[in-house]
């Protein structure tokens, strides 16, 4: 294992990260924006050029396991189990 290549592909993982959350928020920017625009003309479908946007509000049911657990203790545990699971973080320390 060559350890320069290493801090390398490490320095790069870091830099790419930052610019994925940089680009995650004018995304989310630019979408709140035509999404407003939409809900202004009370449409939820739009198409202008090449492009379709369709924005669509629905109800989704989750389960709620924190209240679940909060009440019924013995079965949460009961069918519960853990599972193998990994976690990679790259952290950079400022000069």
């Amino acid at each position: 294992m060559v350890t320069q290549d290493i801090a390398v592909k490490l320095e790069l993982i870091h830099a790419l990260k930052e610019q994925k959350a940089e680009l995650q928020e004018q995304i989310d920017a630019l979408e709140d924006s035509v999404k407003a625009e939409m809900d202004a003309h009370g449409v939820s479908s739009l198409t202008v050029g090449r492009c379709t946007a369709k924005y669509t509000r629905y109800f989704t049911t989750r389960f709620d396991s924190q209240a679940f657990r909060a009440d019924h203790d013995d079965l949460y545990v009961e069918y519960t189990k853990a599972v193998p699971a990994s976690r990679f973080t790259v952290s950079i320390k400022e000069d």
